[in-house]
């Protein structure tokens, strides 16, 4: 829980930032590893993945800014800073340059989301990690056993007992890692993996957000990312029900076409 690691002269390293670098090339590698396991071309999956990442880190980015958009409107020249990013607008627009790239090169893009979706989760892992370091995205006070006290310089309050959410997002990312890995091996639909990703993720997220206290917003009860998790959870129930219903119709014309 100590963001600034070491310093080497005049360079810092922050642990935040390390843990954004660690889960980005982690989920870059993981999914042309994948892919060339599946005789996909490597230097497909690599420019799909690079690019939907780039478009990930600008997209959480600038949702984060627009989310505190007073104050960047006061402090400009905290634009360029590397804090401060929200997964749900990184997630949207990785995916939707994913969905143009694919479609420029001419290749599935529910293969492809497919193959990359569980690399995203295990780099929102790695950076959950970088948030407990950083002591950003905080719990609530508790006298609860896995209640943990942060420094000063760290973004959390310091001197009282909060929940470890950031570490209880980070395994909740990791193990779903395991689960669409599992689920990839089935003969699902395609998109079906990214279906449950966005279900599994958006009811995790949802959760978790009754334990946070850090500042994000409410609208009524609810904070807003728990509004969008519902959303999340809704389009990913929807998205399912469409790929199945895809995928039997393919049956049915596939039959046919036999007969």
């Amino acid at each position: 829980m100590h963001n600034t690691l070491f310093t080497i002269g005049s360079v810092t390293i922050y642990g935040y930032g390390l843990m954004i670098a660690l889960g980005a090339v982690a989920a870059v590698f993981m999914a042309t590893w994948r892919g060339k396991k599946q005789g996909k071309d490597w230097n497909m999956v690599f420019d799909v993945s690079l690019w939907s990442l780039i478009a990930g880190l600008l997209g959480a980015r600038l949702t984060y800014i627009f989310r505190h958009f007073s104050y960047y409107l006061e402090n400009p020249k905290e634009l360029l800073g590397s804090d401060g990013y929200i997964v749900y607008g990184g997630v949207i627009l990785g995916i939707l340059v994913g969905f143009l790239i694919c479609k420029i090169k001419k290749v599935s893009f529910l293969e492809m989301v497919d193959l990359l979706i569980p690399s995203v989760s295990l780099g929102q892992g790695f950076g959950r990690i970088g948030c407990f370091l950083a002591g950003c995205c905080y719990g609530k006070r508790t006298d609860s056993l896995f209640g943990m006290f942060f420094p000063a310089d760290s973004y959390a309050p310091s001197g009282v007992s909060i929940w470890p959410t950031q570490l209880f997002s980070a395994i909740g990312d990791f193990a779903l890692v395991i689960i669409l890995l599992v689920l990839s091996r089935q003969k699902l639909p395609k998109g079906s993996i990214c279906a449950f990703y966005m279900i599994f993720y958006g009811i995790g997220r949802f959760l978790i957000e009754f334990l946070r206290d850090d500042e994000r917003g409410f609208i009524g009860v609810l904070s807003n990312s728990q509004v969008v998790s519902i959303g999340f959870v809704l389009l990913g129930c929807l998205f399912f029900f469409l790929t199945r219903r895809a995928e039997k119709k393919n049956t049915v014309e596939r039959t046919e076409g036999q007969g």
